[in-house]
């Protein structure tokens, strides 16, 4: 906690768009802590994020819409991915709640 994990990760991403062409960054986390990424995100680029949320219908557009950073929760995804497998994130950031590892990430190719 305080390491900077999430700064790194976010840094990560951003170096990714630039060197590989990285469209959009799927960031799964606890809900809790959407909004956080979205502030980290604000403050320390100027790339745009969007927090999945609401009904299904809607979060399925929602993934649609342009975007880097595209922040869901696990319970979302239990419900989402067949349709968050058919879209073009090509690179995940899985963050495990505290009493396990902090971060994983990737690729999906």
């Amino acid at each position: 906690m305080g390491l900077g994990k999430t700064v790194q990760a976010i840094a990560a991403c951003e170096l990714l768009r630039r060197i590989q062409d990285i469209q959009r960054v799927l960031v799964i986390s606890p809900a809790s802590l959407k909004g956080e990424w979205e502030e980290q995100i604000a403050k320390f680029t100027n790339l745009p994020s969007r927090i999945i949320q609401g009904a299904r219908a809607k979060r399925l557009h929602q993934y649609g819409k342009a975007g880097l950073f595209y922040l869901a929760n696990y319970e979302q995804i239990r419900m989402d991915v067949e349709e968050i497998n058919n879209t073009s994130h090509r690179f995940r950031i899985l963050q495990q709640p505290s009493t396990e590892a902090p971060y994983s990430c990737h690729s999906t190719e």
